[in-house]
């Protein structure tokens, strides 16, 4: 039994990263109080994350780090919820008011009016009383 007290002893696994601080993610989704926070927000290398700020409500932080491990500069948006009367307000906003359907209804019927207008003095004597123009007339000198 001596033989087996000299022979080596597994170890526990230790984790060196266990000091780390373990970033807060409730419900798989990354938070931070402020800009300040979401900036120094832990990331692996080669990650992209949104970091949704916990003090407003509508704000968003966009954290890059590259594969070398530097933090591209943070970007800030701002979201909003899309409903289904926001995209049916988008379809109207699209079309054209009842005024201006008016208007352009009454603009069409003055234009068929005064077409109307235009072909009775064309059909009318006014015109046909004209003698037509004859080119031999003026070759010779008349």
């Amino acid at each position: 039994m001596a033989i087996n007290n000299l022979m080596p002893q597994p170890q526990p696994f230790v984790n060196p990263q266990a000091n780390l601080v373990t970033p807060m993610m409730p419900g798989n989704m990354a938070w931070a109080k402020g800009k300040n926070e979401a900036m120094n927000y832990p990331m692996a290398r080669g990650t992209t994350l949104p970091i949704f700020d916990a003090n407003e409500e509508d704000i968003f932080y966009l954290k890059s780090v590259d594969v070398y491990g530097n933090t591209q500069p943070l970007r800030k948006f701002r979201y909003e919820e899309i409903t289904e009367e926001a995209n049916s307000a988008g379809t109207q906003q699209s079309g054209v008011t009842a005024e201006e359907f008016n208007s352009l209804k009454d603009q069409i019927s003055t234009l068929q009016e005064e077409i109307k207008k235009l072909a009775e003095v064309k059909s009318s004597n006014q015109y046909n009383d004209r003698k037509p123009y004859r080119k031999e007339n003026r070759n010779n000198g008349q």
